[in-house]
């Protein structure tokens, strides 16, 4: 979805529940909350109501808890 070559006109509004993402990555709700604040305090992210705002993509993809 962030292949901007693929998708130029996407946003980084991604509309997808914490709940959903953990489920899709096989990661319980605790630790996906656990990792979600953690980007959220590194300024990666924005969680929002029903979904997540992609902040700093380039960083994002360098991280590592």
């Amino acid at each position: 979805m962030f292949i901007h070559s693929l998708y130029a006109g996407a946003s980084s509004d991604l509309g997808i529940s914490e709940g959903n993402i953990g489920y899709l990555s096989g990661v319980s709700p605790q630790r996906m909350d656990q990792v979600l604040t953690a980007l959220e305090r590194a300024s990666f992210v924005r969680i929002k109501y029903c979904g997540i705002v992609v902040l700093d993509l380039a960083d994002l993809r360098n991280w590592r808890e």
